[in-house]
């Protein structure tokens, strides 16, 4: 009888928090993902050599991407519920284990790739500052940082690809096979 009563999932008010703030984290952290994709998108709509209006680049202002860094919740509220849960979720699970590994994954793009070219991405579309002084070279960049449009579509890949990464987590975390 104890097995029955160990396999039954957790339930009660704590746990239930404890799973929002897990699924807040998660829907939080990835619908910055789905906007920074969405606005890198329709920054590639403006056509070359145009000015993109302000609502489209103020997203990518010179800031750090907090609301993303939000994803750190996620296994941190899982592994909670997992203490919670009273023996009926374990790491031993494959679709635990599943998810944490699309977590890592999802997390490593995210800060190898989407969040540095979005740093770019806010360096390149911030208004240009005074011009050098006259007679001033201007300093020497021995690496050409990509175009404006180079950075949107990479944006817009990995954005897709964690888009992806973030359905298959949901259906594993829903389906628990």
């Amino acid at each position: 009888m104890r097995a029955l009563l160990a396999a039954s999932p957790p339930d009660g008010p704590a746990y239930d928090l404890v799973l929002l703030a897990h699924i807040g984290c998660a829907v939080i952290g990835f619908a910055t993902v789905v906007v920074s994709g969405v606005q890198a998108h329709r920054l590639l709509e403006v056509p070359e050599g145009a000015t993109p209006a302000p609502s489209l680049t103020s997203y990518y202002a010179p800031s750090t991407n907090w609301a993303g860094r939000v994803l750190y919740g996620v296994p941190v509220f899982g592994f909670l519920l997992l203490a919670m849960s009273d023996r009926a979720f374990s790491l031993a699970d494959g679709w635990i284990q599943a998810c944490l590994a699309l977590w890592v994954v999802a997390i490593g793009l995210a800060e190898w790739l989407l969040w540095p070219d979005e740093r770019r991405l806010a360096l390149a579309l911030a208004p240009v500052g005074p011009a050098p002084a006259r007679g001033t070279a201007p300093p020497a960049d021995p690496a050409a940082p990509p175009s404006v449009r180079d950075l949107c579509r990479r944006v817009r890949l990995v954005a897709a690809v964690l888009v992806v990464l973030f359905a298959v987590a949901v259906v594993l975390m829903v389906a628990q096979p």
